[in-house]
């Protein structure tokens, strides 16, 4: 799960305000559902970037896209990156099954580069992946999409590094955990056996593999769609070892990619992934390798704990939300969102059953 699933925020469409003390960048919008998206700017929201204390640059934007947290590396790793990003829509040309969104990345020092720029498929509330990427063909550049980029663009006359990238600008070799901790980056792995996190600047980089004794398991990101296939290994010894490469054997047992599906754990005998393409809930699964089949199916919000075969986690009920079970109830509706009521649970894997700890709380929804 490219970690991804471990940043999940709330949307950003509500009034944001966020401070980098350490970075000196500032920025600020503010929702306006009154305004409609149009290509003209006299409507556009502005929102300012503080680089430094002796600059700073504003930008105009529709009030119907919202600043972003898909954010691609600079090439200057000083600079700071920030995005901007459309609302989703499906039905673009050759992309009709797909949820796309447009993506302009700017890269902030002493001046503005916008250094990406493209639609991305599924976007979700978190980082840029290594396997994501952004696509621009001539047809798409009749959209609306794009043509309101140029315009955000062009009202700063702002730097292009260039219409599109199709890979992150860094070398792909180097875009590795072991690369990242070699400078300076930091582990931030769960404590759970997982594949390991290390986090450099704003960026994450995660294995693609996970295992213990008796199982390897690789994933393989796809790229005409979201999602990974899972590959697990059965090893002959505890100590075999196993490149980190999605090569099939006969007697391998191979996880199809089907809801968007990323590693989460490898607990014992028991393969636990995460699967979606939005903010939480989020879809737990849970296969037995020793019966190479898929033994249990639910839901889950943060946090999570995986521990002896046992994994204890926030799930949604059906219990109606009122305000008196729920006291941000108003907060969340001012921001634009549902409410649910959730409970935490442990999932026992040995029996599959499941203890209610009584413990419940209100979380806010898209």
């Amino acid at each position: 799960m490219k970690n991804s699933q471990k940043g999940h925020r709330l949307a950003s469409s509500v009034i944001i305000s966020l401070l980098i003390i350490g970075g000196g960048i500032y920025l600020y919008t503010q929702r306006n559902d009154n305004l409609n998206t149009t290509i003209g700017t006299s409507l556009w929201k502005d929102f300012s970037i503080y680089p430094s204390s002796s600059s700073s640059f504003s930008i105009k934007y529709p009030p119907s896209w919202d600043i972003s947290e898909l954010k691609l590396p600079c090439q200057d790793t000083s600079a700071k990156a920030l995005a901007i990003i459309s609302p989703s829509r499906f039905g673009l040309p050759n992309h009709q099954a797909e949820s796309l969104a447009y993506l302009v990345q700017f890269c902030i020092s002493e001046k503005v580069i916008v250094t990406h720029q493209g639609f991305i498929k599924a976007p979700l509330l978190r980082q840029l992946q290594q396997q994501d990427k952004l696509f621009l063909d001539d047809k798409l550049k009749n959209t609306e999409e794009y043509l309101t980029a140029q315009k955000i663009i062009d009202s700063k006359n702002f730097s292009r590094a260039g219409d599109v990238v199709l890979q992150p600008q860094e070398d792909n070799q180097k875009m590795t955990y072991s690369w990242c901790m070699e400078n300076g980056g930091k582990d931030t792995s769960p404590d759970y056996n997982a594949p390991k996190i290390c986090t450099l600047g704003n960026r994450g980089y995660e294995e693609d593999c996970v295992n213990n004794d008796k199982y390897f398991v690789v994933s393989k990101n796809l790229t005409e769609s979201v999602g990974s296939d899972i590959l697990v290994k059965y090893k002959t010894s505890p100590t075999q070892n196993i490149s980190c490469e999605y090569s099939k054997d006969d007697l391998d047992f191979e996880i199809k990619n089907e809801r968007a599906e990323y590693i989460m754990s490898l607990e014992n005998n028991f393969l636990i992934l995460d699967s979606g393409t939005a903010p939480p809930p989020r879809g737990l699964i849970v296969y037995d390798l020793l019966k190479k089949k898929n033994v249990y199916n639910s839901s889950y919000s943060n946090p999570i704990t995986i521990k002896n075969n046992k994994i204890s986690y926030w799930t949604e009920t059906s219990e109606k939300v009122t305000a008196e079970n729920c006291s941000d109830l108003k907060e969340h509706e001012s921001y634009g969102l549902g409410s649910a009521i959730e409970t935490y649970i442990t999932l026992d894997l040995n029996s599959l059953k499941t203890t209610d700890s009584g413990q419940h709380r209100c979380s806010p929804r898209q």
